[in-house]
């Protein structure tokens, strides 16, 4: 109980209040429960179910049961899970983009270029192979850190580099040309499938898939304003709406009007290869969230995360999947 306490803290330490309590206000409204009392049900669910703030409001925490609410992976426990599965001495493989770039090089299946050991001459002549690319920084998360760079809306190759420079980049690739399949969903930003892996001896289970797709935005991320839907990982099929932020929910691409349930991802069996090859690559890290994309020929890999997120994947269907975990929990 001293550990759950200590988590709890340490949590409220780190805690917005203002947007926190703004979500408690929210819960009780919709809860039809006076506020103080919804309050008090967040803090004993922290300590409880060592869930955060933000997971009590999304999850719905307020609406649910006592068994509905032990089913869902909560941010302590899939922090234990990553601290149980992944080794963090390796956790640069894939949080610095060009070190992924380098060691998951076989996979990526697009011209990359490291601007940190790359003369100007080097970077001119690979914007002249592609007059379009999407410039990257280390570290960034969340598609923070990654800008989509056109050669016309420069004076010329040469103001691109100095810009790329000036910016601190640290990685250009060229474009993905993405399959016509996922750009009927969002044509302006590339649009992904996140996939896990988990190493287990000599065995690779993958836990859960979401679909990912962007707005009208160059980016594909929730965080951004993009939609998350679930895929089933057997068959590569969405099985769930689509979610963005601020828990929007839709059958259908506001923009595009692309149906979400019941999409088959194409070349389902080549994704599920392409992953497993992966996660044999650093098997130090034994728990990875792949983000994958389509061009004409088939799947490739975005990067992937360390550290991947427990909120998506149970958040499109406000549905608990800590069982897909509880092996490795023990």
């Amino acid at each position: 109980m001293s550990n759950k306490i200590k988590v709890l803290l340490s949590r409220v330490g780190d805690t917005n209040f203002k947007a926190a309590f703004s979500n408690i206000r929210a819960d009780a409204r919709a809860s039809h429960r006076l506020t103080p009392v919804v309050a008090c049900d967040t803090f004993l669910s922290m300590l409880k179910y060592g869930c955060a703030f933000s997971d009590y409001h999304l999850f719905h925490f307020y609406e649910k049961n006592a068994s509905q609410r032990a089913a869902f992976l909560t941010l302590t426990e899939n922090n234990r899970l990553i601290q149980a599965l992944n080794n963090v001495a390796y956790r640069p493989v894939f949080e610095a983009k060009t070190r992924f770039a380098r060691e998951f090089a076989p996979y990526l299946h697009r011209d990359c270029l490291l601007l940190a050991g790359s003369g100007d001459n080097e970077v001119l002549a690979f914007l002249q192979r592609h007059g379009v690319v999407f410039a990257k920084r280390d570290f960034a998360f969340g598609g923070k850190g990654v800008k989509r760079l056109s050669v016309g809306d420069f004076s010329g190759e040469e103001a691109l580099v100095r810009y790329l420079r000036e910016e601190k980049y640290d990685l250009i690739e060229e474009l993905i040309d993405q399959h016509p399949a996922l750009s009927a969903f969002c044509p302006t930003s590339v649009n992904t499938v996140r996939i896990a892996t988990i190493l287990d001896g000599d065995e690779i289970a993958v836990p859960y898939a979401i679909f990912r797709c962007g707005r009208d935005g160059d980016v594909d991320n929730v965080s951004s304003g993009g939609f998350s839907a679930n895929i089933d990982p057997v068959s590569g099929v969405i099985i769930s709406s689509a979610m963005s932020r601020g828990e929007e929910r839709c059958e259908t691409h506001p923009v595009t009007g692309a149906v979400f349930r019941g999409f088959q991802m194409p070349m389902w069996d080549r994704v599920l290869e392409l992953v497993r090859e992966a996660a044999k690559i650093c098997p130090e890290v034994r728990y990875v969230g792949w983000d994958v994309a389509y061009n004409h020929d088939g799947p490739l890999l975005v990067e992937g995360n360390y550290h991947p997120g427990h909120m998506a994947f149970q958040l499109c269907d406000l549905t608990g999947r800590k069982h897909l975990f509880e092996k490795y929990l023990k």
